[in-house]
């Protein structure tokens, strides 16, 4: 998997007029991040950094108008894409109808596997593995935070969103998180995607706001808790899996 790396220094001094203009007109406002607004308030229980990257899965709960797509094992008659009705149901063949929405993937899979128990032979080995529920489509455009964050998940992404505007809805950062290591991955995390890599303790503390960058939709923020040298393993081994609880590889292939 080729990965097409940035950093900050770098698209700063390939549009240096741009970044300047930035960097002008936000001094002429209040603009200096407390960092006390995106870390915990204390660094008293701050635990030891581990030796490997924490995997924190994403809750993502279901809205309105988002396609899921039900896979059922060995029952392609069963397996398909169904949208959330506006009264929060989706239909489910031998169920009936399942509320959806305010729901984690999670709680939909067992729900599921629960009905259909009555009309499909479960054993306790196929139980866990007989229904998958991902989002293959969102009802509106999303952006992911993951990693270190107080609450890794799926944002909406409303117009122009920056960077730590979307963290501070993610509840600021843990002291697990490496400030340097901050990536925003663009385009397919499964083929080629632009990775940008954001020192956001320079953000915080020396108020580099340039590093504050747009986000556009379907980005990746991703905060480690150690610092990644090869990207295409990580993309491959960490974020894939992570991903693959909350979302289909075919919406995030979409661009």
């Amino acid at each position: 998997m080729a990965v097409r790396i940035l950093t900050a220094h770098r698209t700063i001094n390939l549009c240096g007029l741009l970044a300047w203009a930035i960097i002008c007109l936000a001094a002429c406002a209040p603009t200096k991040y407390n960092p006390s607004d995106f870390l915990p308030p204390t660094k008293a229980d701050k635990p030891v950094a581990p030796s490997e990257e924490r995997i924190r899965p994403v809750e993502y709960f279901v809205g309105l108008g988002d396609t899921l797509e039900i896979f059922v094992w060995r029952n392609p008659d069963l397996s398909r894409d169904v949208i959330v009705r506006p009264d929060g149901m989706i239909t489910i063949p031998l169920i009936g109808d399942v509320t959806a929405t305010g729901k984690t993937l999670a709680q939909l899979d067992k729900e599921i596997t629960d009905g259909l128990a009555e009309y499909i032979r479960v054993t306790p080995e196929t139980k866990d593995g007989l229904v998958s529920v991902s989002v293959k489509t969102f009802a509106g455009e999303k952006v992911f935070v993951l990693g270190e964050v107080n609450k890794p998940g799926v944002y909406n992404f409303l117009g122009e969103t920056r960077l730590m505007e979307i963290v501070a809805q993610a509840g600021g950062f843990t002291y697990e998180a490496k400030l340097a290591e901050v990536m925003v991955i663009r385009g397919d995390p499964y083929g080629t995607p632009q990775v940008i890599r954001i020192n956001v303790k320079d953000l915080l503390q020396q108020g580099k706001l340039a590093y504050n960058i747009p986000l556009q939709a379907k980005d990746i923020v991703y905060a480690s808790s150690t610092m990644i040298a090869d990207v295409t393993r990580f993309l491959s081994k960490t974020l894939s899996p992570i991903l693959g609880t909350a979302v289909s590889e075919e919406y995030l292939r979409r661009r």
